[in-house]
């Protein structure tokens, strides 16, 4: 699991415990505000690292498309500067914010193109869409969409600096 998403989950954690506290204790249970919190974080954790989506772009095939110098190793920066382009792509309208109509409607074109046809559909899918979705809105803002991804580089690319295939 990355730091960065370690980092978030525990950050969630703490936020869920805090907002109990301001509450009056009359109106919690507070052995359960700890279980609580301790559930949204498992849930995000599988929520960020399982599906098909992601399996797809971990693929060797897909590594070596976004590997801009051939070197059998994505940098941090190969990766983000696909994702950036590929959010680009998405967002027709161009206000840094993929709806849910753009979404489910950008099925090829720009870098979509390079995408096999599975991870395409994957990518496209509304459940892909929701798991990227953070605060719920169907709505995928340009920093859910990064901080997804990024979270995705840095655990492929944990103990070795780089995504390698």
């Amino acid at each position: 699991m990355s730091r960065y998403l370690d980092n978030y989950l525990v950050g969630i954690g703490f936020f869920c415990i805090a907002m109990a506290a301001a509450t009056p204790a009359s109106a919690i249970d507070m052995e359960d505000v700890g279980g609580k919190a301790l559930d949204k974080v498992e849930r995000l954790k599988q929520k960020f690292m399982k599906g098909p989506y992601v399996g797809e772009l971990q693929s060797k095939r897909m590594l070596k498309k976004i590997d801009e110098n051939d070197n059998r190793s994505v940098t941090a920066a190969e990766y983000m500067n696909y994702m950036g382009i590929v959010f680009d792509t998405l967002d027709t309208d161009t206000d840094n914010v993929i709806s849910d109509k753009e979404w489910v409607a950008s099925k090829t074109g720009g870098k979509l193109g390079m995408m096999s046809e599975q991870l395409r559909k994957e990518l496209t899918s509304r459940e892909t869409m929701r798991t990227i979705d953070e605060d719920d809105d169907n709505d995928v803002t340009r920093d859910e969409f990064v901080d997804f991804h990024q979270a995705i580089y840095e655990d492929m690319a944990k103990d070795k600096g780089s995504a390698r295939y």
